[in-house]
């Protein structure tokens, strides 16, 4: 049970809503009060859902000492076994959950671009991928929704909002198939061509 008396279980949390608030931002926020009532951990979600995409987890709390940095997970594809970084922006709260505090994202884009500078000058197949889980982006068009599209291309893959029906299909697709671009979504088809040739 949860701290409102309703029983809530992890799988529940990750259930398509067409229930009593309807679709879209009603329905994500209800998602992210159920997800803040049952009292899991963001990153114990998010290790679910990635599990359920079809990565295997190969290791919790990673660091790369050569760089200084530390990331939640390190997953690695079914498609050809290869290995993602996995960073977890934000919490559940009621007030700015996720990345729509503007904090939370400038850390999450240091650490991408710490990343993606320690690489530089790999072959681009072979730099390391950076998927970033949220349980919310933020708002289109604001001052962090266009540093974050800035950062992309070298900085991350992909920024998927965790309770986003859309963006776990996309979590399936690049857990199956081991894509060398993202899919549409967080990117436009533009962005992808621009940022990912």
């Amino acid at each position: 049970r949860d701290l409102s008396g309703d029983s809530a279980t992890q799988g529940g949390l990750f259930e398509a809503m067409d229930g009593p608030t309807g679709e879209g931002q009603r329905a994500t926020d209800h998602l992210l009060t159920r997800a803040t009532a049952s009292g899991k951990k963001v990153a114990d979600i998010a290790e679910a859902l990635l599990v359920e995409a079809g990565f295997e987890v190969v290791k919790a709390g990673v660091a790369r000492r050569d760089l200084g940095l530390q990331f939640p997970f390190l997953v690695s594809d079914a498609a050809m076994g290869r290995q993602w970084y996995v960073d977890v922006a934000g919490a559940f709260t009621n007030a700015r959950p996720g990345m729509r505090r503007i904090d939370v994202l400038w850390r999450t884009l240091g650490r991408a671009h710490v990343l993606a500078n320690g690489h530089a000058g790999d072959d681009l197949r072979d730099r390391p991928r950076l998927l970033i889980l949220t349980p919310r982006l933020p708002k289109k068009g604001a001052e962090g929704d266009r540093a974050l599209r800035a950062a992309g291309g070298t900085g991350f893959f992909d920024v998927l909002e965790m309770f986003d029906d859309e963006a776990l299909v996309r979590l399936r697709h690049y857990a199956g198939t081991s894509p060398d671009r993202p899919s549409a979504g967080f990117w436009t088809e533009e962005d992808i061509e621009a940022r990912f040739a």
